[in-house]
């Protein structure tokens, strides 16, 4: 039986969460602290305040939860992705590795303070486990109120193939591609071109300058 945990329990993690419980599948919020959880449990999100409440969710602050977890989704900033994954590989040690879904979108620095993906970080510090990035276009709050959506597993077939049969029957509908780098450079790189084409608009460029961008 595959177990997914989802870390965090912001309006990403959330959403993914509750439409894992959409498709039946058994999740287990990682909060960082118990008001969230507290919430969670009662079907609310504290980042989605405007979202009716949904089904209670499973949620907790012990990170024990990892260690049974065959599935996870680190659901946190991009800043806070490297302490998820030492708590995973403490967690998961002397357990079979889970297959990771990455969800942020950014790049972070290495020791020399060089750019590195998050595709990399995670392979560096979680050799034994399957990564998988998983993104696309959506807004949390939609998904959290069960409209539907549309997103991409990158990583190797077999991965992908366990995180799209894991979303059969919710309202997330999974694309599986082999490209891993390619969509995480993409999703780090379209908030950089919405900022500065948000700017080309407010600064009345006009269209053309709004396309040469895009």
């Amino acid at each position: 039986m595959t177990r997914h945990v989802v870390i965090g329990g912001g309006s990403w993690g959330s959403a993914i969460a509750s439409s894992l419980q959409r498709a039946q599948q058994p999740v287990t919020v990682l909060a960082r602290n118990q008001q969230t959880a507290d919430m969670l449990a009662r079907g609310r999100c504290e980042k989605l305040p405007d979202c009716a409440a949904i089904a209670p969710l499973d949620a907790t602050t012990d990170d024990h939860c990892l260690a049974a977890a065959t599935v996870i989704f680190v659901a946190v900033p991009v800043q806070a992705n490297k302490d998820s994954f030492a708590r995973i590989a403490a967690r998961q040690a002397d357990a079979p590795p889970a297959i990771v879904a990455l969800c942020a979108k950014g790049i972070v620095s290495d020791q020399q303070g060089d750019a590195m993906l998050l595709t990399a970080l995670a392979q560096n510090m979680l050799p034994r486990h399957d990564i998988v990035v998983f993104s696309g276009p959506s807004f949390a709050d939609e998904v959290f109120s069960g409209l539907p959506a549309a997103l991409v597993a990158a990583g190797n077939d077999a991965a992908t193939k366990i995180i799209q049969d894991s979303f059969e029957g919710s309202n997330l509908r999974v694309y599986r591609n082999t490209d891993s780098v390619g969509v995480a450079l993409a999703g780090a790189m379209k908030n950089v071109i919405a900022i500065a084409a948000g700017c080309a608009v407010g600064l009345g460029l006009g269209d053309n300058a709004k396309a040469a961008i895009l």
